[in-house]
C-alpha cells in the first residue's frame, strides 16, 4: 500500500491507472473523467481514432490544441493556460505546450512504474 493516504487524488489516480493494467493491454488510455466526457461529446471520431491507433512509443501525452482547449468551459481554459505557459517556458520548451491535458497512452511498463514509484497525496500527481 501506498504511503499516501487513500482518500486522495493521487491515490484514487493510482487506482484508475491499476484498473486500466488489469485489462491485459499493451498501452492504458488515462483521461480524467471531464475531459473523456468533454472528448465524447465534441470529438467523438477523435477519440475513436485515438483508441484504435496502435502507439510505437512508451508514453504519449495527448495534448489539446488551442481550438479544443477553448472549447472547455472558461475557468478551466483560463486557469490552465497561464500554468502551461509557464511549465512550457521552465521546460525550455520552443513553443507552447499542453501539460495539463489530463490525458495520456502509456505501455503497461510505464503504468507500473508510475504506480510503484508514485506517492503523492494530490493533484501533485501530475507533476510526479
Amino acid at each position: 500500500m501506498h504511503k499516501a493516504r487513500e482518500n486522495g487524488r493521487g491515490y484514487v489516480y493510482r487506482k484508475a491507472l491499476e484498473a486500466g493494467l488489469s485489462s491485459g493491454g499493451e498501452y492504458v488510455h488515462y483521461c480524467d473523467l471531464d475531459r473523456i466526457l468533454h472528448w465524447i461529446s465534441r470529438y467523438p471520431s477523435e477519440l475513436s481514432k485515438i483508441l484504435q491507433k496502435r502507439f510505437d512509443c512508451e508514453c504519449l501525452i495527448l495534448e489539446r490544441t488551442t481550438g479544443v482547449h477553448r472549447s472547455h468551459h472558461a475557468p478551466l481554459y483560463y486557469s490552465e493556460v497561464p500554468v502551461n505557459r509557464v511549465l512550457s517556458y521552465l521546460l525550455h520548451m520552443d513553443q507552447y505546450r499542453d501539460f495539463l491535458s489530463a490525458s495520456f497512452v502509456a505501455s503497461k511498463d510505464v503504468v507500473r512504474t508510475i504506480i510503484d514509484l508514485s506517492t503523492e497525496p494530490g493533484s501533485g500527481f501530475y507533476g510526479e
